[in-house]
């Protein structure tokens, strides 16, 4: 492997949606990843003991809209019905008041509102799906020693003597994305003062397929039900995360119970939690000749909406367009002119719903009274219009 029309380095989520997603191009394609492949664990039995449960979850879910499941499923990339969960309603509400939105699939005819994928079954899923095709080499294990600019598209020193030359060089590699970095693609970033905690718990009551968030002070609260009736994902993303993390299994259930008003009873039992810091950003730019940034490595946003994922698949579905066309055209993959045509379509709608998630977070960390009541009204007066509520819905539904 020396020369490629297409080189992806990423091996997560968007780098493998990718390389899938180029397969009907038949251009000559390259994945390389630093990490070891992706993998499940041995099935287990979930194991409660004391306040502590061994789910055999992943603690990294993501909640997919309709249309990113739609992807998922042409791309090989949904796991099996046993490991997923639709959910066709979800309630929002805020901690300091009395607003309250409740959204249903069936006002906008759809099936679900999305459903809750574990994260390494989605690449596991696609690993398996990308290794079968013929246009495509995939390393793992394989770090950038650097990034040389050619005439006709980029150099990859990938360590060990050996380089791979390409047409087009994909950056699908994450918020720390090394290619953005090696290629002085500047980044507007700034951090929040929230780490997000998430894990798997046990419930008193069954989530019977609702999701439910909930705004406090100190940030949102997400309870994302899963396949098995009293099991669900969380998302807590707090200003008290390191002091949540401290807390005893049995401390911790009884801090979340409280905080989720008691919604699907008492929290009975926590798996090993996790956290991980929060913050935005948006590259300046998404493409220059023979370079392109996909998912995170372009954009990251605030996870309260759940959207980052979504967004990131849709940048692959519009990015894989363009190229999936320009090959049939006879145009090559690193065109600026094709590139420009995936950052007019993706970059714009990206920084929008950033901007959104920022307003949301400010807005419901505020604890003016005037401002709450402010926010209060709003949150009725949304979920008595019909019209706004099914905006709203189909806007996360991708729709």
């Amino acid at each position: 492997m020396n020369r490629v029309d297409v080189l992806i380095v990423g091996g997560g989520l968007m780098g493998l949606a990718l390389a899938r997603a180029l397969e009907p191009s038949r251009f000559t394609l390259a994945l390389v990843d630093a990490g070891a492949p992706p993998s499940l664990p041995p099935a287990t039995e979930v194991e409660v003991s004391g306040a502590h449960v061994r789910s055999g979850v992943d603690p990294r879910v993501s909640a997919m809209s309709p249309s990113s499941v739609a992807l998922l499923t042409r791309l090989g990339g949904l796991p099996s019905g046993e490991f997923v969960c639709p959910f066709t309603r979800m309630s929002v509400w805020d901690a300091g008041g009395t607003g309250r939105i409740e959204f249903d699939a069936g006002e906008i005819k759809e099936p679900a509102l999305g459903t809750i994928v574990e994260n390494r079954r989605m690449l596991v899923a696609l690993l398996s799906a990308a290794m079968k095709q013929d246009n495509l080499e995939i390393r793992h294990g394989t770090t950038i020693a650097a990034i040389e600019r050619s005439t006709d598209g980029y150099t990859v020193d990938i360590g060990n003597g050996e380089t791979i030359e390409c047409s087009l060089l994909v950056g699908a590699d994450g918020g720390n994305s090394i290619v953005r970095k090696a290629c002085g693609i500047r980044s507007v970033t700034w951090e929040y003062d929230q780490k997000a905690i998430v894990t798997t718990v046990m419930t008193e009551a069954p989530h019977r397929g609702v999701a439910h968030q909930r705004f406090l002070s100190t940030g949102p609260l997400a309870l994302l039900p899963l396949a098995s009736d009293n099991l669900v994902s969380i998302v807590w993303s707090s200003t008290r995360a390191e002091s949540l993390l401290a807390l005893t299994d049995e401390d911790f259930c009884e801090q979340l119970s409280e905080a989720s008003e008691f919604v699907l009873g008492r929290v009975v039992a926590t798996d090993d939690r996790f956290a991980f810091g929060l913050r935005q950003a948006h590259a300046v730019r998404y493409v220059r000749p023979h370079l392109v940034l996909v998912g995170d490595a372009a954009h990251t946003i605030h996870p309260l909406a759940g959207q980052g994922a979504n967004l990131g698949l849709a940048d692959v579905s519009s990015l894989a367009g363009v190229l999936n066309d320009c090959h049939f055209s006879g145009q090559s993959p690193g065109d600026i002119h094709v590139l420009r045509r995936y950052e007019r379509a993706r970059a714009p709608a990206n920084a929008v719903t950033g901007l959104a998630m920022e307003a949301f977070k400010r807005l419901y960390g505020n604890e003016h009274p005037l401002v709450i009541w402010a926010r209060n009204a709003g949150t009725r007066m949304v979920g008595a219009s019909p019209n706004i509520k099914s905006l709203l819905m189909r806007w996360a539904a991708g729709r």
